[in-house]
């Protein structure tokens, strides 16, 4: 009885856990939770608020001020590359001149819908 209790009660930390975690493994958020058009809109702003037109060009917001990085206009971002990109720049490449902007993961989950949307032709 106590062997069974013990495996039940991994079983649902384990259960628990995925239902936790789904959110940052990926996968995309819920539909209710913002509407996609929404997040595109927000990523852009964030886009804008966030410096990256500083260093960055993109057809829907101009040409950035210095030519340091890429244009991503047509940008198809690898989600978990570009989470973690976002998260930690200097964690994936120590010598990246691109700063370290303190994203929450509602800001990354705009700004990769933001730049999925504009890779779409």
């Amino acid at each position: 009885m106590t062997h069974r209790l013990g495996l039940l009660s991994m079983w649902l930390v384990c259960a628990a856990l995925v239902v936790l975690l789904r959110p940052w493994s990926g996968a995309a958020a819920p539909a209710a939770v913002e509407p996609p058009a929404t997040l595109v809109a927000t990523g852009r702003n964030l886009f804008v608020a966030k410096g990256c037109t500083g260093c960055h060009s993109h057809a829907a917001v101009g040409a950035p001020l210095a030519d340091i990085g890429p244009n991503l206009s047509h940008y198809v971002p690898d989600t978990m590359s570009v989470r973690q990109w976002l998260r930690d720049p200097a964690s994936l490449r120590p010598t990246t001149q691109m700063p370290n902007l303190h994203l929450s993961e509602a800001e990354i989950n705009a700004l990769i819908a933001f730049l999925q949307a504009s890779a779409e032709p």
